[in-house]
């Protein structure tokens, strides 16, 4: 269903958008976390949820279908719940690679099978947590492992700049879903990562944000740091902190950090609605950072977006288009298909707009 560069989501208010990537979210959650279901937050948030427009169904079943690493993967994650009071348990769990099974889970019982697809081990475990995280990396499941990478490797984001300060209290491993906290993530990548990939943020930075010229970390005693930003607009200098920055550059220098600082180890990337905030002459920068960001290679990226820039530079090469329809769920549909008998002379936006893709 999605393209090879960057996919655009579009679609009404409530078709479904956020929804998809909450629930890659949850997969993610669940198979990467050893915490029982009934401890994850995303689960506590809309696991109960289940399927809106089948009330009646006893369960929620999520499918994924991964190309990468030779072959294709097919998962399977099916929940239910069952006590006094009632629990969620994972009922099935399953990977299969180019139609074989390398990980079953059902009815607690798990099976483990090798890169040859040989049935290796079974054996009983808890219901209520996911036991993929708990596979160990062995030279014999190289494929397994390859997929539980993937997962883990799923970042979806839904910027917040008013959440984001110039302090870095400690040094984080991940990224909020707001930003909320990118002076800590932001000060680990720096205290980690290559020279070579903080020069490739800094060119980004420059080439997107008007006047920027460096970015720096202050200690400022307690074991805490400050994110300092330099601007020299005609060739004056002036620095100010992270949180100073207006909410358009903040969330430029992010993206920049995201995808030109902080990749290593993502698969696919989720952004919720990023040309919130940016004003129309920024929208050009950061749809140029997306597309050098996968043509590089190394991760796949989803886009939820009503901005016309979007629809106008990506709909037509990877757009899908989402409906919710009641009774019968969401249906996804190519833009470009949609676009078929569309009045010409008109941009995919303008098109859209009208409702003439209909």
């Amino acid at each position: 269903m999605f393209s090879d560069g960057p996919t655009l989501l579009v679609g009404a208010n409530g078709a479904g958008k956020s929804t998809l990537f909450d629930a890659v979210s949850l997969i993610r959650d669940i198979s990467a976390g050893n915490a029982p279901l009934v401890e994850q937050n995303r689960y506590r948030a809309m696991g109960k949820t289940r399927t809106r427009w089948n009330p009646q169904a006893s369960f929620q079943m999520f499918e994924l279908e991964v190309d990468g690493n030779g072959g294709t993967y097919d998962y399977r994650l099916v929940i239910d719940e069952v006590g006094t009071p009632l629990l969620p348990r994972i009922r099935e769990e399953r990977v299969v690679y180019d139609e074989k099974p390398i990980f079953i889970f059902e009815e607690g019982v798990v099976r483990l099978f090798n890169d040859r697809f040989e049935d290796k081990a079974s054996f009983t475990v808890d219901w209520h947590r996911s036991f993929l995280a708990s596979v160990a990396e062995r030279p014999e499941n190289t494929k397994l492992t390859w997929f539980k990478q993937w997962l883990q490797g799923i970042r979806v984001f839904r910027p917040i700049p008013g959440s984001i300060g110039s302090i870095a209290d400690s040094e984080a491993l991940s990224l909020d879903e707001s930003l909320s906290n990118f002076a800590s993530w932001f000060r680990r990548l720096k205290q980690s990562e290559s020279d070579r990939r903080y020069a490739e943020f800094r060119a980004e930075a420059a080439d997107s944000i008007p006047g920027f010229e460096g970015i720096r970390l202050e200690t400022i005693g307690d074991g805490r740091s400050e994110i300092r930003v330099e601007f020299a607009p005609g060739g004056k200098a002036h620095e100010y902190g992270l949180a100073e920055l207006s909410s358009g550059q903040q969330l430029l220098l992010a993206y920049c950090a995201i995808f030109r600082f902080g990749s290593n180890g993502t698969s696919l990337v989720c952004l919720d609605e990023p040309d919130n905030y940016l004003a129309l002459k920024e929208i050009s920068p950061l749809l140029e950072t997306l597309y050098d960001t996968v043509e590089d290679g190394g991760l796949q990226l989803l886009v939820a977006s009503h901005h016309p820039e979007f629809y106008n530079r990506m709909a037509e090469a990877g757009g899908i288009a989402l409906t919710a329809e009641e009774n019968r769920g969401v249906t996804a549909m190519p833009m470009a298909k949609l676009l078929e008998e569309a009045p010409s002379g008109l941009s995919v936006a303008d098109i859209f707009a009208r409702g003439w893709e209909d």
